[in-house]
């Protein structure tokens, strides 16, 4: 059984395939700003997207998303306007990726535009 740290490099490289194939173009991976590490900076047309991709193998301590806790999400907003000072046209938005990766499959949720 893999361990937690390649369980999670897995899931941050399945999150960027799917969301390559959804049309995000992927800026940077792990980016360490002064906000923090951001799993993933994508693009989409005038879209930036500051990613945070959580992966598990069950829902038994919970579903993925739920590891995003207030401070994580705040550092991610952090992020997000860090990234909009650098591109002010553009607009900038925290998204959430959950893989759950079971003997049963493997379930992929996007949720789009997360607030702290």
């Amino acid at each position: 059984m893999a361990t937690k740290d390649s369980l999670g490099r897995w899931g941050e490289e399945y999150a960027a395939r799917y969301l390559h194939h959804q049309g995000f173009q992927i800026l940077r991976r792990n980016w360490r700003s002064d906000a923090g590490e951001i799993d993933l900076l994508l693009r989409r047309g005038d879209i930036f997207v500051v990613c945070e991709v959580k992966t598990r193998r069950s829902h038994r301590h919970g579903h993925p998303d739920e590891a995003v806790d207030g401070t994580r999400l705040r550092r991610l907003c952090s992020a997000a306007e860090i990234v909009a000072a650098e591109h002010p046209s553009a607009t900038v938005r925290v998204d959430i990726v959950s893989i759950t990766a079971s003997q049963s499959g493997i379930v992929v949720q996007h949720r789009e535009a997360v607030t702290a």
